[in-house]
């Protein structure tokens, strides 16, 4: 299914402002919950998320779909890339 190209500059700033909002709402939410649980069940939800987009009927519901993905993305990739420093697994540690 193809997509104009406003709908592709669309798809862009959904993806852009839904991660954008989800790196600001990943801050408090890892005050209250350990960094590796949080990506193991967002690495979860991307997979539901994307197998769904990829069987969605409509450009509405791929961009909804594409928002949530961008929610769950935008700080677990971040995160991880993040939490293998020795200096973060030895601030981590109990």
């Amino acid at each position: 299914m193809g997509v104009t190209p406003a709908q592709a500059g669309l798809a862009v700033a959904v993806w852009t402002g839904v991660g954008l909002l989800g790196d600001f709402l990943l801050i408090p939410l890892l005050e209250r919950v350990r960094g590796l649980s949080y990506l193991r069940v967002s690495a979860v939800i991307e997979l539901v998320l994307f197998t769904l987009s990829c069987f969605a009927p409509g450009v509405t519901v791929k961009f909804v779909l594409l928002g949530l993905l961008g929610l769950f993305n935008s700080a677990g990739t971040r995160f991880s890339k993040v939490s293998y420093t020795p200096a973060c697994r030895a601030k981590a540690a109990p």
